[in-house]
């Protein structure tokens, strides 16, 4: 198993496409159209755990007429021989598109095309099979017989479609061979070179396989995209702070509108007698843990008229003895109306005095 970069996937995080959470992944999208399926291989195949099976499935449910487009590092094995086989078994029409690289297993599937149609700057490599062994001597040894057999396979499937000898296809698999467009098409990996308007996104960071012959311009390509995201993603990290800023900001704002509204909403049910002023503080808690409680509370309580006594708030009524002092009239007029009243305020006066 290999393990990569996939630029794909910080792309998708600059374009705010995260994958929706519990979903899983596929290394390939099929698109259907009125008049034929698209299917694109943009990743390393049989990642995420994603088996071939799946493929081929949706493979057999598409349109007559197929456009595989391919641009992946290689993968599993195994899960390519299935999706050869399958393409080959088919009796739909399959061209080949490699629109990046073509690379490892990705090759092998790509041969499996009625027509295989190369971008001018799309590169094919192939290579011999690889793979992790431990154990005794007797493991290591049929680990080895599985990697021939498999090497075996893969020359026929590429001797059968460029019509190589096999001798120069062992040796090309030998030295790991990159190939050009027009050098894939010259050897009969491919039938055509054509003009993309594809915009290739992914780009591999080769230098994590075993990869030994890579091209200059291939890795260095590469690298420069790396570099050219790692820079996007720090752009995106000082943008996204900025955001949180300014999310923070409108938070508060919000929050103190809630909060005035909420007082807002205890104060006219003071008025209305469904609280009383020394309720106020707890209503006001009440809300900001849980608004729909407190509405239910409120609803549930009959209006009344409170008295003059329940109106005043302890300690914070607003009227006051010594205000009416110096309006004898008026003293005397309250206290012949609300005689509790006009004592509540003389005791307090004097309890100030």
């Amino acid at each position: 198993t290999h393990y990569f970069l996939n630029i794909e996937k910080y792309r998708n995080i600059l374009q705010a496409k995260k994958e929706p959470e519990g979903e899983k992944m596929d290394w390939y999208k099929i698109v259907n159209e009125e008049k034929k399926t698209k299917i694109y291989i943009y990743d390393a195949i049989g990642k995420y755990e994603v088996s071939a099976q799946k493929f081929i499935q949706e493979l057999e449910k598409s349109k007559d007429r197929i456009e595989l487009h391919l641009n992946s590092p290689g993968g599993a094995v195994f899960e390519g021989f299935a999706i050869y086989n399958a393409i080959k078994q088919s009796e739909k029409t399959v061209d080949v598109y490699i629109d990046g690289l073509a690379a490892s297993i990705a090759s092998v599937i790509a041969m499996a095309g009625d027509k295989i149609y190369i971008a001018k700057n799309a590169t094919i490599m192939i290579h011999n099979v690889s793979a992790g062994a431990h154990g005794e001597k007797k493991e290591l040894e049929k680990t080895i017989k599985v990697m021939k057999q498999l090497e075996e396979q893969i020359q026929n499937i590429y001797v059968e479609r460029t019509g190589l000898p096999k001798k120069e296809i062992q040796e090309m698999m030998d030295t790991e061979t990159w190939m050009t467009a027009k050098v894939a098409v010259e050897k009969g990996f491919a039938d055509e070179v054509i003009e993309t308007n594809a915009k290739n996104t992914t780009i591999w960071n080769l230098a994590n396989y075993d990869y030994r012959n890579i091209p200059k311009n291939i890795q260095e390509e590469s690298m420069d995209e790396l570099e050219k995201v790692k820079n996007e993603l720090k752009d995106v990290k000082t943008q996204f702070e900025a955001k949180n800023t300014k999310i923070t900001e409108l938070e508060n704002i919000i929050n103190s509108y809630r909060q005035k509204e909420l007082e807002n909403k205890v104060a006219d049910a003071i008025k209305s007698g469904k609280l009383l002023p020394s309720q106020k503080d707890w209503a006001i808690k009440l809300g900001a843990e849980n608004e729909k409680a407190l509405d239910e509370f409120l609803a549930s309580v009959p209006e009344k008229n409170l008295t003059d006594e329940e109106k005043i708030e302890p300690g914070k009524s607003e009227l006051k003895y010594e205000d009416l002092m110096n309006e004898p009239e008026k003293l005397e007029q309250l206290k012949k109306e609300n005689p509790t009243l006009y004592q509540k305020l003389y005791e307090d006066y004097i309890r100030r005095s």
